[in-house]
């Protein structure tokens, strides 16, 4: 059997509640933000041939630098460690960017990089640090001592990497495992004519990128069946905890508890693949800011059109061709239905086997096997994803009655079940397949004895204290 240390949460098939998934590890057992998901489960559905047993780190290994023990119970138990990246050349990842290099250059299996992305401009230049340009050498080249090729997610990945000396023999454009997270040949096509006011709409957005605050409010009145489909962890602690983003939240975004998305019980949350695509099919059009948000709709069959801000999302929607336009190109008076009108899913549908192919291939050359290969599709694997009993999305508060009664009794549930002194939750919690090795803790000082605790109280009293 085939063992693979696949950088993800969880297994898209385990069922895990709201609060237990964001209280992991700081920032939510998916990564900070719920698109890791996509890219993550599409990766992981690719690998999950018969004879092979993948299993997640839960965003472990670029903690473990110095967890001597963890590293070599990957080189004892692993045959590949595979990585799939989104922006990881990026500053707020410096960090675990050289706690990933410092673990792979422990490493005596293979490394497979898959969909790695550069952060930059939307017009595709680069501003990084020598901390960072150091850093992104040092990663590329103890990956590729271990691996034929990475996979860069766009173009501008590419030059970037290109102007750091990694070219064409070290770097193949391979887009976004996620647009392949489920049937590679479904289409996309408009399931209406045009979008109305009673329009089935989703909606996803960046919250710092205030220049689309007007567009989301104009959308939020035009639309009274538009769902945000929020994606960040703090998108997820407002929605359950009702706590607000940072001391002076955006007024305009719905980042704060008297947004009228927010009271109106108009943002979703998805925690799983599966139920974010089931979602996505029952929908007619997405639109916004988020490139796997717009993924996410595609792969359910569901138009969708990014609005792109910068290069890490624009590159992507450029190699799959999905329809997008820049921020910049909004104009005041535009709406979702202009947006629709003006969006084409052809180019998308045409050429999307052919980049599977691609991603494919890049599989293979760093001995991979994957579903698509004669003999390697995995029913079982299919059946039980689509079996699985998975919670269904978050709403906020104003949830209507029995959704709201139910939700409040799960959140009482988990908040009541704290044990030990640190306070840890026992119900639901996430326990990691391959887990760092616990950091041993000082034991504690016994209490004074009698005597001494008798002698201390007399002295303070002899002192006056």
């Amino acid at each position: 059997m085939t063992r693979i240390l696949l950088r993800a949460g969880k297994d898209p098939r385990q069922a895990l509640s709201p609060e237990a998934s964001l209280a992991f590890a700081g920032g939510g057992v998916f990564g900070s933000n719920v698109g890791n998901v996509a890219f993550a489960d599409a990766t992981f559905r690719l690998l999950s041939v018969p004879g092979a047993d993948v299993v997640p780190n839960a965003y472990l290994t670029e903690r473990a630098a110095k967890d001597k023990e963890y590293i070599a119970r990957v080189n004892d138990e692993f045959d590949v460690l595979v990585l799939p990246l989104a922006n990881a050349f990026r500053e707020s990842f410096l960090g675990p960017l050289r706690a990933l290099t410092s673990v792979i250059r422990e490493l005596t299996i293979p490394v497979v990089v898959v969909g790695v992305g550069a952060q930059a401009r939307l017009d595709g230049q680069h501003t990084h640090s020598d901390d960072l340009t150091r850093a992104t050498r040092q990663f590329m080249s103890a990956v590729l001592d271990r691996s034929a090729r990475v996979g860069a997610r766009g173009e501008t990945t590419r030059d970037y990497l290109c102007d750091l000396g990694f070219g064409d023999e070290h770097v193949e454009v391979i887009g976004c495992p996620s647009v392949y997270l489920r049937d590679e040949a479904r289409a996309v096509t408009k399931k209406v004519a045009a979008i109305d006011r009673e329009s089935l709409v989703n909606l996803t957005l960046s919250p710092y990128v205030a220049q689309f605050a007007d567009f989301v409010n104009r959308a939020a009145a035009q639309y009274p069946n538009l769902i945000y489909v929020a994606q960040r962890a703090e998108d997820l602690d407002l929605m359950l905890w009702g706590r607000e983003f940072g001391a002076s939240p955006n007024p305009k975004m719905p980042v704060h508890r008297a947004h009228r998305l927010y009271r109106e019980d108009r943002m979703r949350f998805f925690l799983d693949s599966r139920t974010w695509l089931d979602f996505n099919e029952a929908r007619e059009y997405s639109v916004g800011t988020r490139i796997h948000g717009s993924v996410m709709a595609l792969v359910a069959g569901t138009p969708a059109t990014l609005v792109a801000h910068d290069s890490r999302t624009l590159e992507i929607a450029r190699y799959h061709e999905i329809p997008h336009l820049l921020l910049s190109e909004i104009a005041r008076t535009d709406t979702v239905a202009d947006l629709y009108a003006r969006s084409d899913w052809t180019a998308f549908n045409a050429g999307k086997q052919r980049r599977f192919e691609v991603l494919t291939a890049f599989l293979e050359a760093n001995g991979l096997e994957h579903i698509a290969l004669p003999g390697k599709a995995n029913p079982a694997f299919e059946n039980a994803w689509r079996a699985a009993k998975l919670p269904g999305p978050v709403h906020t508060p104003y949830a209507p009655d029995d959704e709201f009664r139910a939700m409040m009794i799960d959140r009482l549930a988990w908040l009541s079940q704290t044990t030990g002194p640190a306070g840890e939750r026992a119900r639901d919690r996430y326990c990691p397949p391959l887990p760092l090795t616990p950091k041993k803790q000082p034991a504690p000082k016994p209490p004074p004895s009698l005597p001494r605790r008798v002698a201390r109280a007399v002295k303070r009293r002899l002192s006056g204290a």
